[in-house]
């Protein structure tokens, strides 16, 4: 069992990674681009507010 943000893994050599999101669910950081290196612990995208959803409290 993980817990949330521990690391579940490593890419080496320039391994491509697919990340699937539903529609509407995420905004992609703007700090993405095509060819954009990423490092380790850095956000990809904010998860969305829903409709009905309640935000939970920061920690």
């Amino acid at each position: 069992m993980l817990l949330k943000g521990q690391e579940m893994g490593r890419f080496k050599l320039g391994s491509t990674v697919i990340n699937l999101f539903a529609p509407g669910r995420v905004k992609l950081a703007e700090s993405l681009e095509a060819e954009s290196v990423t490092r380790l612990g850095q956000p990809l995208a904010l998860a969305l507010p829903q409709p009905g959803e309640t935000v939970a409290a920061a920690e």
